[in-house]
């Protein structure tokens, strides 16, 4: 798409998070369990199913694409369209679409979800024929992070790896112990996968450990 898509799901939130964060001052979080006991599961995730889409912000807008981030047949990206000039043009992607409803919800942050309200539900789309590749990871830390299409056009390579995930804090309030993105694939050649981050303050990229990879 050529654009960070998530400038929308980010600016409410981290708004809300910056602030919080200058009130109280500067602040190093301590560092979080790092370690598995174990592999590294694997999951579905599906927010509408589940019950997960309860702390969240209505749009009214339309989805005309297939996600680019997600190769999942309910994966979309939308448009906020009927906010008024603040909002609309504002993207959102990947946006799950409700499996009766006239809704997609769009993951931006730990349980917090943009929900973009339609005049119709959304068509369905043929299933993908490849296996669909995990694009949400749960860190050992508890810090969640989503693939995100295009910001690798914003936000510069490191160790010559394309950012591929934005990251969210366990407390939003709080800065991410790993930094805000993940750069480059997922590294699967172990029972624990692991991906590359960079923790607060660090120049370099360091392995994290993924806890849960959702489909």
């Amino acid at each position: 798409m050529g654009i960070d898509t998530t400038g929308r799901s980010l600016g409410a939130v981290l708004a809300v998070a910056l602030t919080a964060s200058c009130a109280a001052g500067p602040s190093t979080p301590a560092a979080p369990p790092t370690k598995l006991s174990g592999p590294t599961r694997i999951g579905e995730f599906e927010p509408w199913r589940d019950g997960l889409v309860l702390n969240h912000i209505p749009k009214r807008g339309v989805c005309e694409k297939p996600s680019e981030a997600v190769a999942r047949a309910d994966a979309w990206l939308c448009e906020v369209r009927g906010e008024g000039r603040a909002s609309d043009g504002e993207l959102f992607e990947p946006c799950l679409a409700h499996p009766s409803e006239p809704k997609a919800a769009c993951p931006a942050g730990q349980d917090f979800f943009y929900v973009v309200d339609l005049a119709s539900p959304l068509p369905a789309r043929p299933a993908p024929t490849a296996e669909v590749e995990p694009w949400i990871v749960l860190l050992a830390s508890g810090e969640r992070c989503v693939s995100r299409s295009g910001i690798g056009t914003t936000i510069p390579a490191r160790d010559g790896l394309a950012p591929t995930m934005r990251c969210y804090p366990p407390v939003p309030e709080k800065p991410s112990w790993f930094g805000d993105f993940v750069w480059g694939p997922i590294d699967r050649t172990g029972e624990v996968w692991t991906v590359r981050t960079a923790p607060n303050g660090d120049p370099g990229l360091h392995d994290a450990e993924v806890a849960v990879a959702y489909r």
